[in-house]
């Protein structure tokens, strides 16, 4: 992984949150409004910069992939299938995660595996490849970020 070039592209991102955030000022100012709901002010995070908990308690409405493409994801249980589904579409990555089915658990139950009984709220990632739900925005995120990780894909 080149990290300068991390660097560079965090900085353009905080730059651009910058600049989004006073052009919204600005505009609220021009126009004479006086105050601003803070649950209508719609906020582009980045997973590499935030940390999972800060996401606690807001919605996503998308997810925006490295080539640009924007996918409407409602729920944070469509943020990890798509995710996972997009890095299993590699097939490298693909034969990665079926390696991993049921291998990987938790307390009480397998996180990947390839039926969904083995599991209480089953993401379908692909044919015989389920990605456990049932866990809270922080945990699944974390869980995500561990997959990935395991998988070179970071």
């Amino acid at each position: 992984m080149n990290y300068e070039q991390l660097i560079e592209e965090l900085r353009e991102e905080m730059l651009q949150l910058v600049n989004t955030k006073c052009d919204a000022l600005l505009q609220m100012y021009r126009s004479g409004e006086q105050h601003t709901n803070v649950k209508d002010t719609i906020r582009e995070s980045s997973l590499i910069t935030v940390s999972p908990a800060e996401l606690k308690g807001k919605r996503p409405l998308a997810v925006q992939f490295a080539l640009g493409e924007w996918i409407e994801t409602p729920t944070w249980r469509k943020v990890a299938q798509k995710i996972l589904q997009t890095c299993n579409e590699q097939p490298d990555i693909h034969e990665r995660f079926m390696e991993m089915c049921g291998k990987v658990a938790g307390r009480w139950r397998t996180i990947l595996g390839s039926s969904p009984e083995e599991m209480d709220v089953p993401i379908k990632v692909d044919e015989e490849l389920y990605f456990e739900g049932k866990f809270d925005t922080e945990a699944m995120l974390n869980m995500l970020e561990k997959k990935s990780a395991g998988t070179g894909r970071g």
